[in-house]
């Protein structure tokens, strides 16, 4: 089964992926969803059924509005949700009230889904920049044991924020994230869309997705895959020819710091305007450094600017700082 692009509730999206996670090779939770509507005709047989369903697990209840989750508006957050609950009956019809106050439509969803505990990280995913749609994957995830710290929007001292280019495979990547990442591409695949909001945990080499939604429309100020990927290349290549063994200093290969000796990113910035590093490279890194320096007998590096271009971003070259 194709998802056809037309997106619907939370509850129905993860009930789909529910359905398909063999061969998509994830795991989503035990799910089970029902209307507002629903449960004030049927209160009990669907107390019953959540009863049954989940015996013996642990659940989370969670809101799924048909004002959430679309590709105008995702009101991320703005609804209740309550995890890591006992199956008791007076505690699960309570929850569920709960979450139903914030409903104005009858047809709006409650979500039920078995937690997930102890995750070894949990996260979420952003497949494209949101603010201006160029090709770079966020990834911010959490260690601390629980799956709601980061969307809870509360203080998370565990949190890590991970970037990676969206054509990752040209690239090095830490292992323990590739598969994570080609489960991005199967989603992206499957639900025909490239720019997507995907909560998720992982444990015991397993990942599960909780939720997976579209981010709101493409900005206007979108910024060309194509010229992104055109300068890749060519810092990828500058970078490669500056690292290259040079007879005249010593040091086999070089690293770059933007927060190293002259610092350029307290004094300019780390994306400084064209005229801010033309003039920071005129009066110090390209030539005045070096002479001072030789001046109080260091060895001369006159020949060799401390600073480099790559994308925008200065960079002290520290083979040269080291010299």
């Amino acid at each position: 089964m194709k998802f056809n692009n037309v997106w619907n509730t939370k509850a129905e999206t993860i009930s789909l992926l529910y359905q398909n996670q063999n061969k998509l090779g994830f795991k989503v939770p035990l799910t089970f969803f029902f209307k507002k509507k629903d449960f004030k005709i049927n209160k009990e047989k669907i107390l019953k059924k959540v009863f049954t369903k989940f015996k013996n697990k642990k659940i989370i209840i969670r809101s799924s509005s048909k004002n959430e989750d679309n590709q105008n508006l995702s009101n991320a957050g703005k609804f209740k949700s309550y995890s890591n609950l006992h199956v008791e009956k007076d505690d699960i019809q309570k929850y569920i009230e709960l979450v139903i106050l914030d409903f104005k439509d009858s047809n709006d969803q409650i979500l039920i889904q078995e937690y997930i505990d102890k995750p070894t990280f949990a996260g979420v995913i952003f497949s494209r920049d949101i603010n201006n749609n160029s090709p770079y994957i966020t990834l911010n995830i959490d260690y601390s044991g629980r799956t709601d710290l980061i969307t809870s929007g509360q203080y998370n001292p565990s949190m890590e924020t991970l970037i990676f280019y969206k054509d990752f495979l040209k690239y090095k990547v830490p292992t323990k994230f590739k598969k994570l990442l080609f489960t991005l591409i199967k989603l992206e695949n499957f639900f025909d869309n490239d720019r997507l909001d995907i909560e998720f945990c992982v444990k015991k080499n397993d990942i599960y997705i909780f939720q997976c939604r579209p981010l709101k429309k493409i900005p206007s100020n979108k910024i060309s895959d194509t010229e992104i990927s055109e300068a890749l290349k060519n810092i990828t290549l500058k970078i490669q020819k500056l690292k290259k063994k040079n007879p005249f200093v010593f040091g086999k290969e070089t690293f770059f710091s933007n927060m190293s000796d002259w610092n350029p990113a307290e004094m300019i910035g780390d994306k400084p305007t064209n005229l801010s590093m033309s003039l920071y490279s005129e009066l110090i890194t390209d030539k005045v450094w070096a002479t001072q320096r030789k001046d109080y007998g260091y060895k001369n590096l006159e020949l060799f600017p401390l600073m480099v271009n790559l994308g925008g971003s200065p960079f002290i070259d520290l083979r040269i700082d080291f010299n």
